[in-house]
């Protein structure tokens, strides 16, 4: 896993896998995940890196009321969610 910060547009961009973007999910206006042809995720990218602790928190919210199933793979939310028990 590899983590890229643009200081000068306070965007952080984490790769998780190397393959080819065949897709990009916006989860939110300021969060995207891109996913290969098989669905498994490749990065994820925060437009405002400020985003990333409070995209934790929320995920692991919903992930409890099952709101983000549908919408982020399940490779992401086990890598997020992993690390927040």
């Amino acid at each position: 896993m590899q983590f890229r910060f643009d200081e000068e547009a306070n965007a952080l961009y984490i790769a998780i896998n190397a393959g080819e973007v065949a897709r990009t999910i916006e989860v939110t206006d300021m969060v995207y995940i891109d996913v290969d042809a098989q669905g498994a995720p490749l990065g994820i990218a925060f437009v405002s890196a400020d985003e990333f602790v409070p995209f934790r928190r929320r995920l692991h919210a919903l992930e409890q009321s099952h709101e983000l199933r549908d919408v982020v793979p399940a490779e992401v939310r086990e890598l997020f969610l992993a690390g927040a028990a």
